[in-house]
């Protein structure tokens, strides 16, 4: 029996969700993705619009998990809701775009598209989804305007490495809309209501993070603010030639031997990079270098490319395709390529690790604090985001203080952490969290051995 092309799409869809879910169970939710969950369950709207400017995100994300998250659901709706909104995103692609058969199949099980943005659930799940509504939209962009600009304006929403491709998109409309009908002198005011549209979107995001761009990224403990640094174009390189590679991640322990071999694995994508970059149209062009552009150099001067980061260009690059209408063999050819680039290293490092390990130690950690810390005792933490363990504590008496070791007075004390040695302090492990692929947090008991020590 011959299969019609709707089964085949339906089957295909049914077997990405299938795969999707079965991830999704073996995964144990990490720092971040349990950080925007506790923020939207324990901030109030006010709070959270305030947070934004130490967090760097935008409110959207928090906005959606927080019905969820307020209801007192479980943390795994965190992953139901990163699902359906790549299932959106698969679905506009198996059954809205050209692509052959083949393609929409290497790009369904492609490491973005089945794991990196369904399964770790962030706020990048949203940004599939809304490029490829807006690639198909574009398609009749005189008839859907307002649409097209209420969508590229949500994109800003979604995180600021998005930025450059709602620049892109809100020129491509002044050259598409705005250039000829003057030329024709045909323009209307309503014409520049769609622009009007995105630059109002753009603002309001703006607004929620604004701060100097080039100060030093921090985080909170307590009171104190903490300095890190994560950008530069080392970091850049590396994160890009090691995620688009020939070679697993982690290959080499660092050093000229990881340097050449990672570059020389890069090749391949690079080359791929040139034939897709001119196979585009001079729109087409103009987008992947407006957008990608804008990743790398904010990679460099704020904050690196990493995680589900490192995978956007791959997006970016299917969104022109959509928005083109390139679906010739030589394009579906390019494509396959691209997603096996794509996702050697991210299956080889995550999902191999993810299936037999547990990807965080957060859950039993949480586990741990109920059993085995004293009602009356507070359990501090003095790494980034270490409170999210509160994500699984259901007692509202338990209290995860985040706050530097120095500031701690007492003689004998409980501490989340993901160190593993601390000078002047006996040691005794309530829970062991190391064996972790990602997050490592452990549970301690710290003791000071200084006996002239007074709390």
């Amino acid at each position: 029996m011959r299969l019609n092309d709707s089964l085949k799409k339906w089957i295909l869809m049914t077997g990405y969700l299938v795969c999707v879910i079965l991830l999704a169970l073996i995964h144990e939710p990490w720092l971040d993705e349990l950080h925007a969950w506790v923020m939207a369950r324990d901030m109030s709207i006010p709070e959270l619009w305030s947070a934004m400017k130490v967090e760097g995100h935008f409110c959207l994300w928090f906005w959606i998990l927080m019905p969820f998250a307020k209801a007192g659901l479980g943390v795994y709706w965190l992953q139901i809701i990163s699902i359906a909104f790549m299932l959106i995103a698969a679905w506009l692609l198996v059954f809205k775009t050209d692509f052959s058969l083949l393609a929409k199949v290497a790009i369904l099980l492609s490491f973005p598209m089945i794991y990196s943005f369904p399964v770790i659930s962030r706020c990048y799940a949203l940004i599939p989804p809304l490029l490829f509504v807006i690639a198909l939209t574009y398609k009749k962009l005189n008839e859907r305007k307002y649409l097209y600009a209420i969508l590229v304006g949500l994109l800003a929403h979604t995180h600021a490495y998005m930025e450059g491709m709602v620049l892109a998109l809100f020129l491509v409309y002044l050259y598409e809309i705005i250039i000829p009908k003057y030329r024709e002198k045909q323009l209307k005011l309503a014409d520049f209501g769609p622009p009007v549209v995105i630059v109002l979107f753009v603002l309001l995001a703006f607004v929620q993070v604004v701060r100097n761009p080039f100060s030093s990224i921090y985080f909170y403990l307590g009171d104190t603010q903490i300095t890190c640094e994560a950008k530069g174009l080392s970091t850049t390189v590396s994160y890009l030639f090691k995620g688009y590679s020939i070679l697993p991640f982690g290959l080499f322990d660092g050093g000229l031997k990881e340097i050449v071999a990672y570059s020389l694995a890069f090749i391949p994508m690079l080359i791929l990079s040139c034939k897709i970059f001119f196979s585009y149209s001079h729109t087409g062009r103009f987008i992947a270098i407006v957008s990608i552009g804008w990743q790398i150099l904010f990679s460099i001067l704020i904050i690196s490319f990493g995680g589900q980061r490192t995978y956007l260009p791959f997006f970016i690059i299917l969104t022109v395709f959509i928005m083109m209408r390139m679906s010739d063999k030589k394009v579906n050819t390019m494509i396959i390529c691209l997603c096996v680039l794509a996702s050697i290293s991210g299956y080889l490092r995550h999902i191999c690790n993810d299936i037999p390990m547990s990807y965080s130690s957060f859950k039993p950690l949480a586990k741990a604090i109920e059993e085995k810390v004293p009602k009356d005792e507070s359990v501090y933490t003095i790494d980034f985001c270490g409170d999210v363990v509160k994500a699984y504590i259901s007692d509202p008496d338990v209290k995860i203080i985040p706050v530097p070791l120095d500031s701690i007075k007492s003689q004998s004390f409980y501490l989340v952490t993901n160190r593993w040695a601390f000078d002047g302090y006996e040691m005794e492990y309530l829970f062991d969290g190391s064996d972790s692929f990602w997050d490592r947090f452990s549970l301690l008991k710290l003791t000071r051995l200084d006996a002239n020590h007074k709390e």
